[in-house]
């Protein structure tokens, strides 16, 4: 009875290590509804002025809160959903991860217009995540 849990859990530890060196998939299929669905969780942290939230949502969360000061603070969030002008795929370029890119226009809470191209990519662990989740910022990919 020991030895078959033993052998079980072995098996079932075997099958969750082979499947950390999957390969992340391939950014052609990031939907925009996907894209959408991340934007709008950037939006809630946003708006809640959450800047935990906000950056919890990237893998490079010091970046974002340095895009957050340029920007002249999270009181800078639009109240306003940004419109989606464009949307466009980057992708996947050998090791190099590809995006699925909404360019989205707005104005801050301030009044200032911006045009942010905010990408969404798979991160390390195989989860949609955004570039930059400070949608505001007038960013974008090549910056």
């Amino acid at each position: 009875m020991i030895i078959t849990r033993c052998i079980a859990s072995i098996i079932a530890l075997i099958i969750l290590a082979g499947c950390a060196f999957l390969p992340s998939p391939s950014a052609d299929t990031i939907s925009v509804a996907d894209a959408q669905q991340i934007l709008a969780q950037a939006e809630t942290f946003a708006q809640a002025g959450d800047i935990q939230g906000l950056c919890a949502l990237t893998d490079l969360p010091r970046r974002c809160e340095r895009a957050i000061v340029r920007v002249g603070g999270i009181a800078t969030a639009p109240t306003e959903s940004p419109q989606i002008v464009d949307t466009y795929l980057l992708p996947d370029q050998g090791q190099y991860v590809g995006y699925r890119v909404l360019v989205l226009e707005g104005e801050d809470a301030t009044g200032k217009p911006y045009r942010t191209e905010f990408g969404v990519f798979y991160n390390s662990e195989r989860k949609l995540s955004p570039m930059y989740p400070v949608y505001w910022s007038g960013g974008s990919i090549a910056d």
